[in-house]
């Protein structure tokens, strides 16, 4: 067993963190998905509450892969592994359907910061489902070194929180700019595994170690730096 393989109680740490993923998400998305429809009276469309429902398969699927690694069942996490790359697939062909959808929405004004908005949220989306693909892909090539595996499927599953911290920011509640709201919740996210390694171990894991400086970095290229562009602004329009 490799000797950096996170310990038996490490475990805790993972479902705890997939419990908080569920919290959010159900936050952020409950009322609309869940006890709207429950109450027969929903504003969404079939492809959101499609997209609702592949999103939450995904964070479920990921809390249920925390247990099984925690009670050591292996074999079946193995067979969900299977089943996880067909999900995380149609998430992210979803994903990049409504960020289509997200661009199309745009009615253009006289206003260029309505632009720049818009364009932000579509790079902002691109830059989650580029993310998510590469430490889903990572996870997947190292899916026979524990350590690796386990740290790339939770820095993924910590990517796919951008959209519904977005949406609690959207919500008006916390007194700061919404890219604020999701920069510093992404931020507390990725350090709260640093932070533990650190404390227990008096070392890090290099997987997180250059993975938060390097996601942060592209977040602001894509989110902040390219909408300010005309290249950037023009992808809103790009599939019209």
């Amino acid at each position: 067993m490799d000797k950096n393989a996170p310990k038996n109680s490490d475990y805790a740490l993972f479902v705890s963190l997939a419990v908080v993923f569920l919290g959010i998400s159900l936050l952020a998305f409950g009322q609309k998905l869940i006890l709207d429809p429950a109450m027969g009276s929903t504003s969404l469309s079939p492809a959101k509450i499609l997209h609702g429902i592949l999103f939450f398969s995904w964070i479920l699927l990921f809390l249920a892969q925390t247990l099984l690694i925690k009670v050591s069942n292996f074999k079946h996490h193995k067979y969900l592994g299977y089943a996880g790359i067909g999900l995380i697939s149609l998430v992210l062909l979803d994903g990049f359907i409504m960020s289509i959808e997200y661009a199309n929405d745009f009615i253009p004004t006289e206003n260029i910061g309505d632009l720049i908005i818009r364009a932000s949220g579509v790079w902002a989306n691109i830059h989650v489902l580029l993310a998510t693909l590469i430490l889903v892909a990572l996870a997947v090539v190292y899916r026979l070194r524990p350590p690796l595996h386990q740290r790339f499927m939770l820095l993924a599953a910590t990517s796919m929180m951008t959209g519904p911290l977005s949406r609690i920011a959207s919500y008006g509640v916390i007194p700061l700019h919404q890219g604020a709201v999701v920069f510093i919740g992404l931020l507390i996210l990725l350090l709260i595994p640093i932070v533990y390694e650190f404390v227990k171990y008096k070392k890090v894991s290099s997987v997180y170690l250059w993975n938060l400086p390097l996601y942060f970095i592209t977040l602001i290229i894509f989110a902040a730096v390219i909408p300010m562009t005309q290249m950037g602004q023009s992808a809103v329009f790009w599939f019209k």
